[in-house]
């Protein structure tokens, strides 16, 4: 891949996102994508996967932010009681079941099941084995899916 290639609105598209899902801040996220893209642009590098090695560089830029604001925790907070489920749609549900995970089972969810990345690329990316993404997301869907039903099991009994 050549680095023109790197700069398409696709991949950046895909780099803000993610941004945004660990600051949680739109304006936050361009900034660091942006940074991040001056970086790569100015530094060759060699890799199997200049994607992976971007969002990486974008998750690690993330995450000093969160710690130079001391705001990372490993918890997201929680978003709502249980029982708020009258007049929310299935996007709110996946959100809410969302903030409950780790920020690392959140990050690979969105890398995973938002942006579709294969689990080698994932791997590259979190800087973990294959079989422990793999764990990681069937640990974060399992949670998930009892969220929601926690939260829709809650909302019939009325």
């Amino acid at each position: 891949m050549e680095k023109k290639d790197l700069f398409t609105s696709e991949i950046i598209d895909r780099l803000w996102r993610f941004a945004r899902t660990i600051l949680r801040s739109g304006e936050d996220a361009e900034d660091i994508v942006q940074d991040t893209l001056a970086k790569a642009w100015a530094n060759p590098f060699t890799m199997n996967s200049p994607e992976a090695y971007l969002m990486r560089s974008v998750r690690n830029a993330c995450i000093d932010q969160l710690r130079t604001k001391k705001e990372f925790t490993d918890e997201f907070p929680e978003i709502a009681e249980p029982g708020f489920v009258d007049g929310l749609n299935d996007k709110d549900l996946v959100y809410n079941a969302l903030s409950h995970l780790s920020e690392q089972q959140r990050m690979i969810v969105h890398l995973k099941d938002i942006e579709g990345y294969p689990i080698s690329e994932i791997s590259q990316m979190m800087g973990l084995q294959e079989n422990h993404i793999r764990t990681i997301l069937s640990r974060a869907r399992k949670a998930m899916r009892e969220n929601i039903e926690t939260e829709l099991n809650y909302g019939n009994r009325h």
